[in-house]
């Protein structure tokens, strides 16, 4: 018999070997293993305690029938999450869907068995028709339960509230555990699931070392952007990794929430994020915005002169209530046209055709014209005496759209700079150290500042001139300076051997 067990060990050691060499296993895979391991090992905890005070396990009263190892494993699984946010949302809907619908369930079967067995006993007169009776009310008061469930404002919630209602109401119960006793025992069993689970997530894998005194910064266009403006899967895993372990990530980007929203998409950003060229702090994560700049009423009333002057249109952003919307007239060229025709099909619903109400603030203009009317219209604008209250940004929008090649003019107020906004992020979140990664000139006063500096090898020449490493590769490179600085034992001796480092490649 030993001998077996022993050969049952080996066995299992050599799969496991196996399996680690030949597979990439992360994270999220070892800690739902642990998390479900010990799920199991408390029935087997119980099994003991039930032989100690000399209970028969087949009885109801026996410790072990109070927790059933399925529907723990069940709930550990679902909860166990990579991220830590994700996995308190989710223990949070799997444990209030339980309850819910849980002991929901047993109001109703309680309710329909005192009905149908004690008071007319149907079920022993006519088992189809008691069926077919019981069935109906179950499926009626799924209705309430669904209403319930929403009023309480648990919308993520109604699935797992439907399913512990209808295991309550439907299944056989465990042999025919009395339905308060299969109610309690389905709740205690997700609770100790769930509370199992988000200790393995927020305790047992928190070993990292984390330098949360570093405020990490990047430009998004020609640092982490693919050519069609999308997140490879690679860096959104890679990006979800970083803010899984609570690194201080800003994007600091010229771009608008209403192209921002499809480009992480897939990513649990949990930092805020520079926007609109620093017009706004914007909190993906809740979908906020914080310390918005807005253009003055004076430079407001010149810009829309000049742009009426010139036949030139803009789309108008306004931050009304957390909801960034755009005004815009009838759209002309078809670059206006595709900037309008590719937020909409990424179901961005924020365009409103007509002109901004006088009551609300502008934040930012984007015009997109020709490098001709582009060039034009900020000639005029620098010779304007609102020059020093506005900040103008042009850059290529799309090559060759039906032979023309259309160009961007953002203008948005001189206060709102991304290097302000990044500064009152760092004093805000007492911040020792900055580390930046820059591709464009409005990233010029924040590699100033930062006490690493990087780019990319394919940035402009003005830009490399000023950074402290220049990379010579992708993105991935990015992210690996970024993990080293984050998770090094000491920062400054760090960014010292990184600027050697590179230094001695480009000689």
């Amino acid at each position: 018999m030993n001998s077996n067990i022993e050969n049952l060990v080996i066995l299992i050691g050599e799969y496991l070997v196996f399996i680690m060499k030949s597979m990439h296993i992360g994270k999220r895979i070892i800690k739902t293993f642990i998390t479900l391991f010990l799920v199991l090992m408390i029935y087997i905890l119980l099994l003991f305690i039930d032989k100690l005070v000399g209970i028969d396990r087949s009885s109801w009263k026996a410790p072990s029938n109070m927790y059933t190892p399925f529907f723990a494993g069940i709930a550990a699984v679902f909860a166990t999450h990579r991220n830590k946010k994700s996995s308190k949302k989710q223990a949070t809907v799997r444990s209030l869907g339980t309850i819910i619908g849980g002991y929901f369930g047993m109001a109703i079967i309680l309710l329909f068995e005192f009905i149908l067995i004690d008071l007319i006993h149907l079920d022993e007169l006519n088992f189809i028709l008691y069926s077919f009776l019981k069935f109906l009310f179950i499926s009626i008061c799924i209705i309430p339960l669904i209403l319930v469930t929403i009023k309480l404002k648990q919308v993520d919630a109604v699935f797992i509230t439907c399913l512990t209602y209808l295991s309550v109401t439907i299944s056989i119960r465990n042999g025919g555990m009395p339905v308060l006793q299969f109610a309690t025992n389905r709740v205690l069993s997700t609770l100790i699931g769930v509370g199992v689970s988000l200790f393995v997530n927020n305790y047992l894998f928190t070993s990292y070392r984390h330098n949360n005194n570093i405020l990490f910064v990047s430009s998004l266009d020609n640092n982490f952007l693919s050519k069609d403006d999308s997140l490879s899967p690679y860096i959104k895993y890679k990006l979800n990794d970083m803010y899984y372990h609570d690194m201080p990530l800003v994007f600091a980007t010229t771009r608008t929430m209403s192209s921002l929203e499809y480009i992480f998409s897939d990513v649990e950003v949990n930092y805020p994020m520079v926007v609109m060229n620093g017009s706004a702090i914007y909190h993906y994560d809740n979908e906020t915005y914080e310390r918005v700049f807005n253009i003055n009423k004076k430079a407001r009333r010149v810009i829309e002169h000049h742009l009426k002057n010139n036949n030139m249109n803009a789309f108008t952003y306004t931050s009304n209530n957390n909801i960034l919307q755009a005004y815009h007239n009838v759209l002309v060229d078809d670059g206006e046209k595709l900037y309008y025709q590719n937020r909409l099909d990424r179901n961005v619903r924020n365009f409103v055709r007509g002109k901004l109400p006088s009551d609300l603030e502008v934040s930012l203009y984007i015009v997109i014209d020709t490098k001709e009317n582009i060039d034009k219209l900020t000639n005029i604008l620098n010779e304007t005496n609102i020059k020093d209250d506005i900040d103008l940004v042009t850059y290529l929008y799309h090559k060759d759209i039906n032979g023309v090649d259309y160009w961007y003019l953002k203008i948005n107020s001189r206060q709102a700079r991304k290097e302000n906004l990044i500064q009152y992020i760092k004093d805000k979140e007492n911040k020792d150290m900055l580390v930046v990664c820059g591709a464009g000139h409005t990233d010029l006063p924040l590699i100033e500042k930062a006490d690493l500096s990087m780019c990319l090898e394919s940035a402009p020449d003005y830009i490399k001139e000023k950074v402290d490493i220049v990379i010579n590769g992708d993105t991935e490179k990015i992210i690996r300076i970024f993990d080293k600085m984050y998770h090094s034992y000491n920062p400054k001796n760090t960014i010292t051997k990184l600027i050697s480092e590179y230094n001695s490649k480009k000689e």
